[in-house]
């Protein structure tokens, strides 16, 4: 019966209309009732109301026609006609009208993949008809062009393997617009497990479609910065060392880090990223080795930034590596460390080569020192000669004289010069500032370069006042700054032209020019003239002289005074102007730019009393010429004088002669001057002697060692005459005075 029954149904059910399971059962009427457990006709499908319904609780009744059976008939035949329903009325309404509610497109193929049904969603989003969708192949005309193959090849496999399938494909919307969807197709199943029916969803995925592509982009850029940044790490010749967490559990660096460490490029760094833990190398800055904890690493990934570093790496085989770096805290999102990247670059190469230029740089100096001493040396006797000749000569002799004196001393200010640039260069000179009136500095260096003005027969004119003009200022280094200017104004006007000085007060500032009408400067030259050696064109004779060290000097001298120095031109042949501005003194008395006292010629009060003894000056130099000039120089100025040419005669000499001023070269046979000095303080005691040291060697370092030998002046060959008298009288003075409160002549030894 129930085979016979299966049977009919295959045969009256239409395709398309309903599935089911069917079963039988008395009929009110009859020994047999047939009941159909269904799934919903298509569409298309239409209702006769008359017809009666036969089902299950929980389904829609079909619709049927039935026959009477007769009873007992051993082989019962059904003629039974199924009316054919709408989906509304033959389905469960509620249902579909949730499912045409939904904002999701939901449809219904049969076994074979035909589209029975589609719900509202479908027509709205596609603005297809319902005979276009229906129609075979009809909803592909809305799915992209290129998503079929895909949709094909998966449909394809669900049906041949009755499984679930999901996709992602295009549907084409009623704008024209191409949105992503993600479908889901399931298999309904009847109670034997054959496939009767296929249900499809759609969801727009559209938006989170674009996102996620959006997002793979943005981690595919990731991944390539990453790679980048990798490549840049491992192609950069600079040691990068990277650790991601805040105890630096793991440390990881780049091929220049392993190869500038020796490090196996594959090999791991110990002690939880201790670098120190290696034991090849050891790492050390400032000349102390770092600790565990004070690497540079480890301090950044606690949040320290350091910049600016210098290590050493020293190798157990004795290599030094010397590295220059950074080293900075990664932070997240709050601001807290989570890790830290240092960059080191391998500078050893540089510091060896500024060890060498180091190196060289204190020859140089070395060098220097001796040149001038070697240089001064001769040229204090033929000064001194010259200064003790000048009275006793006239006419073209004195001219003759006059050519000797002042080329000797362009020669020492030459030396002067050099001595001076390095001692700038080292950050060596001192100024000692006190209150003056600008035109006493002005008038002075005036006085010194007077003689080259002459023969030129430059026109000077002078143009600053007398008082008003205040200045906190180093009176040497100060007059200076003005001879340089003057002098190189004279060397670059012609015979005959005109230099002027200028002196004013502009706000806060005391200012000074110094213009002439020589050569001019090239505009292309304005910005280098103060560098040095920099210079004018010349002519081959090299008339205009110097080494180009002049304006260089002045610059510097100016900028310790806190000051600024400038320069003008109009151009070639129109002449110069260089322009000195000082701050005002603060000070509001000031103290006279001092003259040279007790100039040659000028004898002491005393010297004129042959009651009165002459005060006592020893002079000890091996070079016998300035011994001899210096005593003749220094007697005829109102002193006794002794000379002495080596240490052991300067102490057989000072222990008869008592001397109360001595004079002392530094570079002395058998004992310098220094230890010679240390010596007559101890001979003589109470009696011991005020001691100026008078030698070639000019250095920071030399005027040190006086100072610590307690020499009383520091003064460098050739020296003015005029103030080395005015020097010897001043200590003579003060001696006396000492002698008269009580006090010993000289401070006792320490």
């Amino acid at each position: 019966m129930k085979e016979r029954t299966s049977a009919w149904t295959s045969s009256v059910v239409p395709r398309g209309v309903c599935r089911g399971d069917v079963r039988l059962s008395p009929f009110p009427d009859s020994d047999t009732t047939l009941t159909l457990n269904h799934y919903p006709p298509a569409r298309n499908a239409v209702e006769d109301p008359s017809a009666p319904r036969i089902g299950t609780p929980g389904l829609t009744p079909l619709p049927v026609r039935k026959t009477t059976v007769p009873p007992g008939n051993p082989a019962p035949q059904f003629d039974l006609e199924l009316i054919t329903t709408s989906p509304v009325q033959s389905g469960t309404p509620d249902c579909l009208a949730i499912a045409n509610t939904l904002p999701v497109i939901i449809w219904m193929c049969d076994s074979e993949g035909q589209v029975e049904w589609l719900n509202d969603r479908w027509y709205e989003v596609t603005g297809l008809s319902e005979a276009e969708s229906l129609a075979r192949g009809g909803t592909l005309n809305v799915v992209h062009p290129d998503d079929h193959v895909l949709l094909w090849r998966r449909w394809d496999n669900a049906v041949s393997t009755s499984v679930t399938v999901e996709m992602d494909y295009r549907i084409r919307t009623r704008t024209g617009e191409w949105r992503w969807y993600f479908c889901r197709i399931s298999p309904n199943r009847n109670a034997r497990g054959e496939v009767i029916q296929w249900v499809g969803t759609a969801i727009d995925t559209h938006d989170r479609h674009l996102a996620e592509v959006a997002l793979r982009k943005s981690a595919d850029r990731a991944r390539a910065h990453a790679d980048e940044l990798w490549a840049l790490m491992d192609a950069v010749p600079a040691a990068v060392w990277l650790t991601r967490d805040s105890r630096c559990e793991e440390i990881v660096g780049n091929r220049a880090a392993h190869e500038l460490f020796r490090i196996h490029p594959g090999g791991v760094i110990p002690d939880h990223g201790n670098l120190a833990g290696l034991s090849h190398f050891r790492i050390f800055a400032g000349g102390e080795e770092l600790a565990e904890i004070d690497q540079s690493v480890r301090r950044a990934a606690r949040g320290e930034a350091l910049r600016n570093l210098e290590e050493e790496i020293r190798f157990e085989n004795g290599d030094i590596l010397h590295l220059y770096g950074s080293a900075v805290p990664l932070r997240d999102s709050e601001g807290v460390p989570r890790g830290a990247v240092a960059a080191f670059v391998d500078v050893t190469r540089l510091k060896q080569a500024e060890e060498a230029l180091l190196e060289a740089d204190r020859r140089k100096d070395e060098f220097l020192a001796l040149l001038s001493h070697e240089l001064r040396n001769p040229l204090m006797p033929i000064l001194t000669a010259a200064q003790l000749l000048k009275p006793h000569l006239q006419g073209e002799a004195a001219r003759e004289l006059d050519v000797i004196h002042r080329q000797a001393t362009h020669l020492a200010g030459l030396v002067d010069d050099l001595i001076d640039v390095s001692r700038v260069a080292h950050g060596k000179v001192t100024i000692t500032r006190r209150t003056l009136e600008i035109s006493g500095v002005v008038f002075k260096a005036l006085e010194a370069v007077t003689p080259i003005f002459d023969v030129h027969k430059h026109r000077v004119t002078i143009d600053v006042a007398a008082a008003g003009l205040l200045v906190e200022a180093d009176e040497g280094r100060l007059t200076q700054v003005f001879s340089n200017l003057l002098s190189n104004a004279s060397r670059y006007t012609p015979m005959g032209g005109e230099i002027m000085v200028r002196g004013y007060r502009s706000g806060n500032w005391v200012v000074v020019t110094v213009r002439d009408t020589g050569v001019g400067i090239k505009p292309g030259l304005l910005s280098n003239v103060f560098e040095l050696f920099v210079q004018g064109e010349r002519g081959p004779d090299r008339s205009e002289g110097g080494l180009g060290l002049g304006l260089p000097l002045a610059r510097t001298l100016t900028e310790l005074h806190g000051g600024k120095l400038s320069v003008t031109s109009e151009g070639v042949g129109k002449g110069s102007e260089f322009t000195v501005r000082l701050p005002v003194a603060k000070t509001a008395v000031p103290l006279r730019c001092q003259t040279s006292p007790g100039a040659p010629g000028s004898c002491r009060d005393d010297a004129s009393d042959p009651e009165t003894p002459l005060p006592r000056v020893l002079i000890v130099d091996d070079n016998r010429d300035v011994a001899d000039m210096l005593a003749l120089l220094i007697g005829r100025s109102g002193y006794e004088t002794r000379t002495a040419y080596d240490p052991l005669s300067a102490i057989e000499i000072a222990d008869r002669m008592r001397p109360q001023v001595v004079i002392l070269d530094i570079g002395l046979p058998m004992m310098d001057g220094y230890t010679l000095g240390r010596e007559l303080r101890a001979l003589l005691g109470e009696d011991a002697p005020s001691l100026v040291a008078l030698t070639g060697y000019g250095q920071e370092g030399d005027r040190r060692k006086s100072e610590e030998a307690r020499f009383a002046r520091h003064l460098v060959k050739p020296v003015d005459s005029a103030q080395l008298v005015g020097l010897i009288e001043q200590l003579v003075t003060e001696r006396e005075q000492r002698v008269a409160g009580g006090f010993p002549p000289v401070a006792a030894e320490p």
